[in-house]
C-alpha cells in the first residue's frame, strides 16, 4: 500500500510543475521565470491537513492575495488533505523542484537540523515567547540556513502548542507514557522527546495516523488542539492531556531554485502575502485553543491537566543529546530568546 501511494503522488507532483498559461489557452513549462505579458503564472501548493485547519485556510489566504495584488496573473491552487502525499513526500518533491511551494511541518528539519530548535521540549511558556524567537535573529538564521541548504522559506507559520492523547488511560505523570506506543511526527525532537519520557514511539505521516488510532496500531499520539479536532481524532481516542510539551509551527517554503525562477515583482508580493497570512493564522490559532477545548470536551473527550515540572525535567535530556544535530549555539540562542 506504501508503494502505490507514493507513485501516486509523484505522479501528481510531476504533473504540478508550474506553468505560463497563454489568453489563448496554449500552456507550457516555466523557463527563466520571466513570463511573456498574455501569460498566466499557476504554481502548485500541497500539504497534508484538511480544508478546515487553519494551515489550510493561511495556504487558501496566500494564494488569494498573490491573485488579488498581481491582478489574476498569478495563480497559487493549494492541494489538502495530502492528495500529494504526506508532509515527508511533499517535502521531498519541493526540494526536487516537482512541486513548487508546501505548507509543512516539523519535517523540515529533515533538511534543516538546526530548525528542529523551535520543537525543543518545553522551551516557549507561551505564544508570545515563540514569536519573539521566530521574528527575531533566530529566525532570521533559519533562512539563512535553509538558503545553504537550497531552500528558501517564505514564512514561519504557527500550529500551537502540542498535547498528548491517549486511549487507555489518562496521563498524569511522565511514569504514564512509560511503554505506550506513541505517534509523532517524522522529526527527531520530537521522536527523542517521548524517548525520553519512555514510550515507545512510533513516527508516521499524519496521513496515517487516525488509522493507525483506530486500528491500535498505537495507543496514542501529540499535536496541536486545531489538529486534534479538525482531524477528528476525538473519535479514536479518549483522554486528552494538556501538556504543552512542545511549541510546533510550520513554514511554507519553496526550493532556491524553484525561487530564483519566480519574477521579482511576483516574489515580493508572495512575501508580503505570506507574512499577512502568518498573521491571521497566528490569531486563529490562539483564538481557536479556548474553543477547540470546549468542542473536544463536547465531543466526549476526557480533559486532564498534569503538574508539568516532573514531564520537564524528564525531557530536559534532550537539549544535550540533540547538541551535535541542531548545534549548541542554536540552543544557546533560542534559550536567550526566552530570557527575560
Amino acid at each position: 500500500m506504501k508503494c502505490r501511494h507514493i507513485s501516486l503522488a509523484m505522479v501528481l507532483v510531476i504533473l504540478s510543475l508550474p506553468i505560463f498559461v497563454g489568453l489563448t489557452g496554449c500552456s507550457q513549462k516555466a523557463g527563466n521565470g520571466k513570463p511573456a505579458t498574455n501569460q498566466k503564472l499557476v504554481y502548485r501548493l500541497g500539504h497534508a491537513l484538511p480544508t478546515d485547519n487553519p494551515r489550510h485556510l493561511a495556504a487558501v489566504r496566500f494564494g488569494d492575495l498573490v491573485k488579488e495584488r498581481t491582478g489574476g496573473r498569478v495563480e497559487v491552487t493549494v492541494y489538502p488533505s495530502g492528495q500529494l502525499g504526506g508532509e515527508q513526500q511533499l517535502a521531498e518533491a519541493v526540494k526536487m523542484g516537482s512541486l513548487d511551494f508546501t505548507a509543512n511541518g516539523p519535517v523540515f528539519a529533515n533538511y534543516v537540523p538546526q530548525y528542529a530548535v523551535f520543537g525543543l521540549p518545553f522551551l516557549f511558556k507561551s505564544y508570545d515567547e515563540a514569536y519573539t524567537a521566530i521574528d527575531g535573529p533566530l529566525g532570521q538564521k533559519m533562512n539563512q540556513l535553509a538558503r545553504e541548504k537550497g531552500l528558501f522559506i517564505l514564512s514561519i507559520w504557527d500550529s500551537g502548542f502540542r498535547q498528548i492523547t491517549t486511549n487507555g488511560k489518562p496521563i498524569a505523570k511522565p511514569g504514564d507514557l512509560k511503554g505506550l506506543k506513541l505517534r509523532t511526527p517524522e522529526e527527531f525532537v520530537n521522536v527523542e522527546t517521548f524517548k525520553a519520557l519512555g514510550c515507545n514511539v512510533v513516527a508516521m505521516p499524519f496521513t496515517e495516523l487516525y488509522l493507525a488510532l483506530k486500528q491500535h496500531v498505537v495507543d496514542g499520539q501529540e499535536n496541536p488542539l486545531a489538529n486534534i479536532y479538525y482531524s477528528k481524532l476525538y473519535e479514536v481516542q479518549k483522554y486528552l492531556t494538556i501538556t504543552n510539551h512542545i511549541y510546533a509551527n510550520s513554514l511554507l517554503f519553496t526550493s532556491l531554485d524553484t525561487w530564483n525562477k519566480i519574477p521579482k515583482d511576483v516574489q515580493e508580493v508572495m512575501i508580503g502575502a505570506a507574512a499577512e497570512s502568518k498573521i491571521m493564522m497566528r490569531k486563529s490559532i490562539q483564538e481557536g485553543d479556548k474553543q477547540f477545548l470546549d468542542e473536544l470536551k463536547a465531543k466526549g473527550m476526557i480533559v486532564n491537566t498534569p503538574n508539568i515540572a516532573p514531564f520537564r525535567e524528564a525531557s530536559r535530556v534532550v537539549y544535550k543529546t540533540l547538541e551535535d544535530r541542531i548545534g549548541k549555539d542554536v540552543i544557546e540562542m533560542a534559550v536567550k530568546s526566552t530570557a527575560k
